[in-house]
């Protein structure tokens, strides 16, 4: 897709159909969608005195298991930086254990522990509950549509 501007500084021309159909337009309503979502389960996460983003990696070793930092990062885009802190605070608050991968020494470990499975346990059900009345004007086609959509832009 190839965007050129024109004369005046608020004129876009485009040779692409994806801005003809409205790009600008799904642009602000994907970060409409965004905050919204952020605003509903960031309240759900503080309750709880978590980030969303200490929430994914936590999700995240409950589906893996185990898994490095660089995994989760990969798997999330998440800063390496952020994550980093993110991490400490998960272990400092129990929730997470590191271990020396035994195979390789300069690897570290992830994983949940019990503490970190019981908080997930524990706020799953809203988690859940929020994401139903998100998606409550959506049926279960309408649902997969969107969830294919937006895997295919990321």
């Amino acid at each position: 897709m190839t965007i050129e501007l024109a004369a005046s500084p608020h004129a876009v021309t485009a040779s692409s159909p994806a801005v003809e159909i409205g790009a600008p337009i799904l642009g602000r309503t994907l970060q409409t969608a965004a905050r919204h979502v952020d605003r509903i389960f960031g309240r759900l996460f503080r309750s709880l005195g978590l980030t969303q983003e200490q929430w994914s990696i936590l999700m995240s070793l409950r589906e893996q298991s185990v898994a490095t930092a660089v995994d989760v990062a990969r798997d999330h885009g998440f800063d390496t930086g952020s994550l980093r802190r993110s991490i400490d605070i998960l272990v400092w608050r129990g929730l997470l254990a590191r271990e020396r991968s035994r195979d390789d020494r300069r690897v570290v470990l992830l994983s949940l522990t019990p503490a970190g499975d019981d908080l997930l346990s524990k706020i799953t059900p809203d988690i859940v509950a929020a994401w139903n009345s998100l998606l409550s004007d959506l049926d279960a086609p309408e649902i997969q549509s969107l969830i294919s959509l937006l895997r295919r832009l990321t």
